[in-house]
């Protein structure tokens, strides 16, 4: 204790020991930092440095306390069950939510394993398969043919059941068969070249050109099968051209069976196209019932009067009636001559009333024989789809073709029969298969006996 006098007031000053006070400094940052592994580590706060202190003393702090902060992590995440790395397979970064705390990254792959990528056990990896689809291939074989079939030339080529194609070769019986990769469905034909085969889809697609080397192919150019045209005996389609101002087809265009533009397109006036001519070019129709030819060339020619019946490429068999329902007749025309003549038939109204004017559909077939002698022609049937009949054109008598095993008749009115090149023979559809009719002893048989033919559609005969 102490006293100042200034001359008026007298004040006391009481010192008090200071010594304790800077021991407890001292001791307090002699003393270590406690460490507690139960809880995440909270930043220290460290005393202010004395002044004139070494910048490198607060260098060293700050990377202790990282380094402590970042061991004191990777032990809790041990500990506390983080299976990030495990389940990534390696480690993630680490992602900062708030400044001295690190949140391992999350994510959705999981897998029920918390062990470390290192230390899982190696799967045994599956061996790799290959599976090869081979594209279809034609197989070959001999079948038995009717021995009464013996001494015709030619291909019979017949789809069975929509996607399996059979060309046969009637002089020796060899044949090949192919399968069709898909099909919904043919009724109106199947051509054949040297070296393809066409088959429409007449649930409007596409048709497939099949050919000698295997190859199938769907030619985006050709659309439908009544828009379709053979031009006979050569590699070309023609493909309908539609007029929106006329409302139905006005031209048509030639391509290749490849779908290949030739440049060739000729004009039908206006008219309908009723199928491709045996004579090359196509058929129209004109109003008055009369029958024109367009050839390629864009040149157009009178066939005959009326309602086509029958067609070759030589003759065209036709119904027609004079001034009155009560002079109608059937008549065969010469095309090359014009020559008409009468068939005696006894019943034309059943011919007229056939389907006999679409037979053979958009790409026809030959259904009059070599010398006009002889016609294939559609009779109606009492209840379901047509049979088939053959004409003499000399006697006018018909001889209906029903399958001896069946009630009735399978027979495709548009595409299922077709005469041999000779003209003696006519195959036809009968009850899901082939057969064939003499016309020399009017035998009706199966082509082959064994059933090979068996859910046929369509045929036609190809060239030799």
């Amino acid at each position: 204790m102490g006293g100042v006098d200034n001359g008026s007031t007298r004040v006391e000053i009481e010192l008090e020991p200071q010594e304790p006070k800077r021991s407890r400094r001292r001791a307090a940052r002699e003393a270590p930092a406690a460490v507690v592994l139960d809880a995440p580590p909270m930043p220290a706060i460290e005393p202010a440095p004395p002044a004139g202190a070494p910048r490198r003393q607060l260098v060293v702090t700050a990377l202790a306390v990282g380094l402590v902060a970042l061991f004191l992590g990777w032990v809790l995440g041990r500990s506390g069950g983080d299976d990030t790395e495990a389940r990534t397979g390696g480690s993630a970064p680490a992602t900062t939510a708030s400044p001295g705390t690190t949140v391992a990254p999350s994510t959705s792959a999981t897998t029920g394993d918390t062990l470390p990528a290192a230390e899982l056990p190696a799967a045994p990896r599956p061996p790799r398969t290959t599976t090869t689809t081979l594209p279809p291939a034609w197989t070959e074989s001999l079948v038995a043919l009717d021995p009464r079939l013996a001494g015709l030339t030619g291909r019979l080529v017949v789809v069975t059941d929509s996607h399996v194609v059979s060309v046969v070769d009637l002089a020796d019986g060899s044949m090949r068969r192919i399968e069709l990769p898909r099909l919904t469905g043919t009724t109106v034909g199947v051509v054949a070249g040297d070296d393809w085969v066409m088959v429409p889809d007449d649930n409007g697609g596409a048709p497939l050109v099949v050919r000698d080397d295997g190859s199938i192919e769907r030619p985006d150019e050709f659309t439908d099968p009544w828009s379709t045209f053979w031009e006979f005996g050569t590699d070309g389609f023609w493909t309908a051209g539609y007029d929106p101002r006329l409302g139905r087809v006005s031209t048509a265009e030639l391509r290749t069976v490849d779908g290949v533009e030739t440049g060739i397109e000729i004009s039908t006036r206006g008219r309908w196209i009723t199928g491709s001519d045996p004579a090359g070019g196509v058929i129209v129709t004109d109003y008055a019932g009369g029958l024109f030819r367009v050839a390629a060339d864009g040149s157009s020619s009178r066939i005959a009067d009326g309602a086509m019946l029958s067609i070759s490429a030589t003759h065209v068999l036709v119904h027609r009636c004079g001034d009155d329902l009560d002079s109608c007749e059937v008549v065969l025309v010469d095309r090359a001559t014009r020559e008409e003549r009468v068939v005696p038939t006894s019943d034309e109204t059943t011919l007229s009333l056939s389907y006999g004017g679409w037979f053979g559909g958009p790409l026809m077939v030959s259904t009059l024989n070599a010398d006009g002698t002889a016609a294939l022609v559609s009779l109606p049937g009492s209840f379901g789809p047509p049979s088939v009949g053959v004409l003499d054109t000399a006697t006018g008598e018909i001889d209906e073709l029903t399958s001896p095993l069946s009630d009735g008749t399978a027979f495709q009115p548009y595409s299922g029969a077709a005469w041999s090149s000779e003209g003696r023979v006519a195959f036809v559809t009968l009850a899901n298969d082939v057969y064939a009719y003499d016309r020399d002893t009017g035998d009706l048989f199966p082509v082959t006996a064994d059933g090979t033919f068996e859910r046929a559609g369509v045929l036609t005969i190809a060239p030799p």
